[in-house]
């Protein structure tokens, strides 16, 4: 025992220097990253031309109070780790005392041993018994701390991440600016031929002017020559001056964007500085808890009484309630960085999908000519879509290529997954579990791979589903609880139908669409709302729906979707502790195909089916168009938004707009003979990309228990 006391003492006497060159450390670390920080903020406020001072300002205070509590987070381990050694000294003094009583203890059991021998043996039984008290609050002691340490660890994984998130943020808003210069300079080249053409055609008028002139009057002939002679060279002059002007504007913009990329490049390598710092500080942080776990495990070892134990138990219960309340907060921190994020990113997006060569096309070789050019295709995000035209011949004979350029906020070209697709659309349904309303639309012609996006069985619905339950659980630790609910209508000749109703009443119900403007949600009469307990039942509903759905055959696909489908989650999550509530929802829309008339070929019944289509495709256009329009009318208030000119735009009011996030797929055919089509989509789709709608609104709220 003697031996095991001194052992003990001896590796105590070199944890204080460990511990202090550790703190000392931290504090060099913490240091170097403030200048890191100004650094960055300087260069971010130069860049005001990306991004708004604001913003820099938001992103800068969120940076500061992440460090604020990590530099309280040091501080409060070297506190602790002071009364550590304290505590270990105290024990040490009380071990030699003890040492010098068992002394004296021994040479009087020796001497009283026949005289006390029972005695003795009943003290050894109550030992043991403290023994096993012991043991078990030992067991106490090491739970406690294990699920400590893992709520450590995940918050620094979550801090982590948010920087890589805000990082890609940054070259993501990089990407766009670029892209933007090159359509500025490309409207600018298509300017500059509209003005020669112009300047041709009214050289050409001058000239016949002149010639008509001269058979009228053979005795002006020299005068008016002279003049058209001056004229001309007066026009190419000017035409000239204006040129060089234009150059001169082409050559300082490059100039300016040049500068901005350096100064964004700069940036760019000074955050990534400032996350290897970090990456250090973490690193450092978890030596220091090494030297913690090792100094609790000595005082642990020189514990004898229950008493003090009891206390250590109690100190990190409020421990775990202060990490607990820490942690509640840096959830609200990230959901503030997640919406701030997709705030800078737009409220509507618009990805496209080029589908491959279906096994039938592949046989067709007049199809198989590729009409698709990806001019960013070595980008790790591409965004750039070229579609190659019919050949044009012009006037004179000549044939050339037509070719369209788009770009969109991402593009997925033909040998894209769906787990690659989904892994876009992650951060938008983790906003509608944060509350808000989110909704995920299908657009394009009939047969382009709308419904294989959404409703195959790894498709859009699918993961979204297994996200959110994941996500769900996850949350249970956090002392989030949530209901989850959900309905499948389908719109159909501008009727709704409950997919999801029993045989026989799907054809007979009316429904109704009410809105709460309080809660933003939407309700329709005479609906079956089902209540998820797990993803299969999600899965089953998925199925039966599928069961429902008019299916039709027309030309232009053999089993083409005839109506429009959505299906609605409502996620209702409370927090008791926290005292709040969130209600989010999300929409998942399978956009019936569009097509024309002419192409189609469709008749009676068909007709009736496709016109009633496109007419709610264009109302939907019409709705995101004038959601565009800042403008007012004086005393009018805002401009009048035509939700009801549709049953499909007037049942997703909520889910478009500027109090909801909202994402378009626009899918689109590789084949030669759909090209016509797959263009009006394209264009469709630019048209939905160009708007631009004010900041959402979270559903979110604080609630009494009590009721």
């Amino acid at each position: 025992m003697l031996e095991s006391h001194k052992a003990s003492s001896g590796n105590n006497s070199h944890s204080p220097l460990e511990s202090s060159m550790t703190i000392r450390k931290i504090n060099l670390i913490k240091k170097n990253a403030g200048s890191v920080v100004e650094a960055a903020r300087g260069s971010l406020m130069n860049t005001s031309s990306l991004i708004d001072k604001d913003q820099v300002h938001d992103l800068e205070s969120a940076y500061w109070d992440l460090k604020e509590r990590y530099s309280n987070t040091a501080t409060s381990l070297a506190e602790k780790d002071r009364s550590h050694q304290s505590e270990i000294q105290s024990l040490l003094e009380c071990v030699e005392r003890d040492k010098d009583l068992l002394n004296t203890l021994i040479s009087q059991v020796s001497e009283k041993d026949a005289v006390y021998g029972s005695r003795i043996e009943t003290l050894r039984e109550l030992v043991n018994d403290k023994d096993a008290q012991l043991a078990k609050l030992q067991e106490r002691l090491d739970n406690i701390k294990y699920h400590e340490e893992k709520v450590r660890k995940k918050m620094q994984r979550e801090l982590q991440q948010q920087i890589v998130i805000v990082r890609e943020e940054i070259v993501n808003m990089t990407t766009e600016y670029k892209h933007s210069f090159e359509e500025a300079q490309q409207n600018l080249s298509k300017r500059i031929r509209d003005l020669k053409k112009a300047y041709n055609a009214q050289l050409q008028e001058n000239v016949n002017s002149f010639e008509r002139r001269k058979e009228e009057s053979r005795k002006q002939e020299d005068a008016s020559k002279a003049h058209y002679e001056l004229l001309l060279s007066e026009k190419d002059m000017e035409f000239k001056r204006y040129q060089q002007k234009i150059e001169a504007d082409i050559s300082s913009m490059q100039k300016e964007l040049d500068q901005v990329r350096k100064e964004l490049n700069r940036t760019c390598d000074e955050l990534y500085e400032k996350k290897k710092e970090y990456t250090m500080a973490l690193e450092k942080n978890d030596q220091l808890n090494i030297l913690l776990k090792e100094n609790q495990q000595i005082i642990n070892d020189k514990g004898h009484t229950f008493s003090e134990l009891d206390c250590k138990v109690h100190e990190l219960t409020r421990s775990n309630e202060s990490l607990s309340k820490k942690l509640f907060a840096e959830e609200s921190l990230r959901r503030q960085l997640h919406n701030t994020i997709q705030e800078l990113k737009g409220n509507i997006r618009v990805f496209c999908r080029v589908r491959p060569f279906l096994p039938r096309e592949c046989q067709k070789s007049d199809e198989l000519e590729s009409i698709f050019q990806y001019p960013d295709s070595h980008s790790l995000e591409p965004r750039e879509l070229l579609l190659k035209g019919p050949n044009i011949e012009s006037s004179l004979g000549h044939v050339h290529d037509k070719s369209y350029f788009f770009s969109f906020d991402r593009v997925f070209p033909p040998e894209a997954t769906n787990e690659s697709v989904f892994q876009e659309i992650t951060h938008l349904v983790q906003s509608a579990i944060d509350g808000y309303n989110v909704s995920v639309f299908a657009y394009g012609q009939t047969g382009s791979g709308k419904s294989y996006t959404m409703l195959s069985n790894d498709g859009m619905v699918t993961r979204a589903v297994k996200q959110i339950f994941e996500y769900v659980e996850l949350l249970k630790e956090k002392g989030w609880r949530y209901k989850l609910q959900g309905q499948f209508l389908e719109i159909y000749n501008e009727k709704i139908y409950d997919l999801l109703s029993k045989n026989g009443l799907m054809q007979q119900q009316k429904h109704d669409i009410h809105h709460d403007e309080r809660e933003r949600r939407t309700t329709v009469d005479n609906v079956r709302v089902i209540d998820f307990e797990d993803e299969d039942m999600v899965y089953k509903m998925l199925g039966k729906a599928a069961e429902n759905r008019f299916i039709a055959a027309t030309k232009a696909n053999e089993r083409s979707s005839r109506s429009h489908t959505v299906f609605t989650l409502y996620i209702d999550g409370w927090n008791e502790s926290m005292n709040q509530v969130c209600r989010g929802t999300l929409n998942l829309v399978d956009l019936a195909g569009s097509e024309r008339l002419s192409f189609s070929k469709a008749e009676g019944e068909r007709l009736r089916e496709t016109q009633a289509i496109n007419k709610s495709l264009s109302c939907l256009g019409d709705v995101i168009h004038a959601l565009g329009v800042a403008t007012y009318v004086a005393g009018k208030g805002k401009n009048h938004i035509p939700y009801r000119n549709s049953k499909l735009t007037y049942l997703l009011r909520y889910a478009l707009g500027e109090n909801a996030k909202t994402l378009m797929f626009v899918n689109v055919s590789p084949l030669k003979s759909q090209i016509m089509d797959t263009l009006n989509s394209l264009r469709f789709a630019k048209k939905v990309n160009d708007t631009r709608i004010g900041p959402m609104i979270k559903n979110r709220e604080s609630m009494s228990f009590g009721t």
